[in-house]
């Protein structure tokens, strides 16, 4: 699996590991994908094989009870150009895409590839991050990034800040150190790496503390970021194992939100960890529900994916989204 993340980011997340989730001490007893994998609505379990590709990042961790699968060939990659070309390969590879729902989307309106819209993975993970409560009401400087992908088009759609001077980066790295800096009072920052910038803060004598929340701005219990999307010729034939995948991939989020399963003991239980990227298991466990880990079938949640794909100019045509009925 292939895997590369910034050294500047990684050094920022490996700052803010020291501290145990507040929700994991007061859990129940966890129990580790390997504990639960007798349970079928934890454990994906085919007489088939499967290949899937997803993007490192909260869709990948959302993929975590399909890891070191006898029946799942899981490979994360970074980065979108990946992702593009498995979609539009006249010889598909993959039975299963997870990808942004917008690049998806526009290939199946486009009629260029042979993937349809089947769950949405990931409902958003972006925070506005500042020096204090109030700093959004104030005249200073926000670092921004991703202007023309969803981070920047779903900031511009809710514009949580009208007095604030907007300073556009390239990447959450580059938006993360001007707010480290000082030259910047705001960031808006993906968790895991709001909560990482946070702590690198503490430790630095910088007060920093989550101001907004875009997915609660947004309603609709956040938007769909993320989908999973799977080839026709699959569906057709293996309808019933791709509506276990999916419902595998919502009860294992709804057992570690619940504190039923430890993240970080099962991440750290993955054959080759460093598939899933180089942040620790523990700030993954720490930020899990905030990176909007929520898979449902796609199917009746047509009006809060044309809202999300609005921002794009994409039109979401009935026979894109799968019927798994």
């Amino acid at each position: 699996m292939k895997k590369q993340l910034s050294a500047v980011l990684a050094l920022t997340l490996l700052a803010g590991c020291g501290a145990a989730s507040t929700a994991a001490s007061t859990a129940p007893a966890a129990t580790t994908a390997a504990a639960t994998a007798e349970t079928a609505s934890t454990s994906f379990t085919s007489d088939n094989k499967y290949s899937v590709l997803a993007p490192t990042g909260a869709p990948g961790y959302a993929l975590l009870p399909l890891a070191d699968n006898d029946s799942v060939s899981l490979e994360l990659v970074d980065g979108a150009d990946s992702l593009q070309a498995a979609f539009v390969n006249p010889d598909p590879q993959y039975d299963v895409i997870v990808a942004p729902t917008n690049l998806g989307a526009k290939l199946i309106s486009a009629g260029k590839t042979d993937y349809r819209l089947a769950a949405v993975v990931t409902t958003g993970n972006l925070y506005i991050v500042g020096t204090s409560e109030d700093v959004l009401s104030g005249t200073g400087t926000i670092a921004l990034f991703g202007e023309q992908a969803v981070p920047g088009l779903v900031y511009k759609k809710l514009q949580p800040t009208a007095t604030m001077t907007e300073q556009w980066y390239n990447a959450v790295t580059d938006a993360q150190a001007a707010l480290l800096g000082g030259q910047a009072d705001a960031a808006l920052l993906a968790e895991p790496a709001a909560t990482a910038t946070i702590a690198k803060g503490k430790e630095a004598g910088l007060s920093l503390t989550k101001v907004a929340d875009l997915q609660q701005l947004w309603g609709d219990d956040g938007y769909p970021m993320a989908s999973l999307f799977i080839k026709e010729d699959t569906f057709n034939a293996h309808k019933d194992d791709m509506a276990q995948m999916i419902d595998v991939l919502k009860n294992y989020a709804d057992g570690v939100k619940s504190g039923n399963i430890d993240v970080a003991a099962d991440l750290d239980g993955v054959s080759d960890p460093g598939v899933f990227g180089s942040v620790p298991s523990a700030m993954i466990a720490k930020t899990y529900t905030a990176m909007g880990i929520n898979p449902d079938y796609a199917r009746g949640q047509e009006e809060s994916l044309q809202k999300f794909l609005d921002l794009f100019g994409v039109t979401l045509d009935d026979d894109a989204v799968l019927d798994f009925d």
